[in-house]
């Protein structure tokens, strides 16, 4: 854990088995992660100095989960986790110091990799969307279908886990989000959740709004680990003032003296 005027980082990282984490201290530690409500896989990347070598030999473990929970003061939330590709992590000693480089994927690179084979005659996307949360080994969020689908002529879910979500989600009008290893789903064009998070010039907001792509605004403020994309939260500025519901969210973090920042695209709900 590392404070610099309030700021604070705490790195987990956690051998497939093991009952609990190990929690490194002290070390600063820098990375950017984005993530989306699209369905394509996020990737973050992450840089650790300093670490010692049994955390070291963790991270190098096969599926190991890190987490990253930054944030001020005791307001923590995690803002990276996943497993570490394969082939990314690249440790440099010098000095009597280690620098480790990886490269972390998110828990839709798993179920992309779980193949699964069952048929009914007949169903609902409630209950397919549960098996499927089962098979992949994930953990249930909060699941709200756009519309309960009865699937009268059955269902087939051949091929991979996250293409049988994919599926479900586009039939029942949803949109799907899987991160840290929480599968959820809330009606498309709604919020996944109301927040209470306020981006305006006296709580944090970098510079002013802007207007992105496909009409999409854009907004940096100081770090605001707990937003999620599918999350509303409002805008309060002289111009693009608004609620808006979170589409793309992108945290960039160093437990020292770097860039401690959160941008988010969202679109504003009519």
């Amino acid at each position: 854990m590392t404070t610099l005027f309030g700021r604070r980082v705490e790195l987990q990282i956690q051998r497939r088995g093991a009952p609990e984490s190990r929690t490194l201290a002290g070390l600063r530690v820098v990375g950017r992660t984005k993530r989306s409500v699209t369905e394509t896989p996020d990737a973050s990347q992450l840089t650790v100095f300093g670490a010692a070598e049994q955390s070291l030999r963790d991270l190098q473990t096969p599926n190991a989960v890190v987490r990253v929970l930054a944030g001020y003061g005791d307001q923590l939330a995690v803002v990276l986790a996943g497993s570490v590709r394969p082939g990314t992590l690249q440790i440099v000693r010098q000095s009597g110091e280690s620098t480790a480089s990886m490269e972390v994927v998110d828990s839709r690179v798993v179920v992309r990799a779980a193949a699964v084979s069952r048929a009914w005659d007949q169903a609902t996307s409630s209950e397919i969307a549960s098996w499927a949360i089962d098979a992949a080994g994930l953990s249930r969020g909060s699941i709200e279908f756009g519309s309960e689908v009865q699937y009268v002529r059955g269902f087939v879910a051949s091929g991979v886990v996250a293409d049988v979500l994919a599926r479900v989600a586009k039939d029942s009008g949803s949109t799907l989000v899987i991160q840290d290893g929480i599968v959820s789903m809330f009606p498309v064009g709604q919020r996944r959740r109301a927040s209470s998070l306020i981006f305006s010039p006296t709580s944090g907001m970098v510079g002013s709004p802007r207007r992105a792509d496909e009409g999409r605004v854009e907004v940096q403020s100081l770090l605001a680990p707990s937003i999620r994309p599918g999350d509303g939260y409002r805008v309060e500025a002289a111009d693009l003032a608004g609620d808006y519901v979170a589409h793309d969210v992108e945290h960039e973090f160093d437990s020292w003296d770097g860039p401690f920042y959160t941008r988010v695209v969202g679109t504003r709900i009519r």
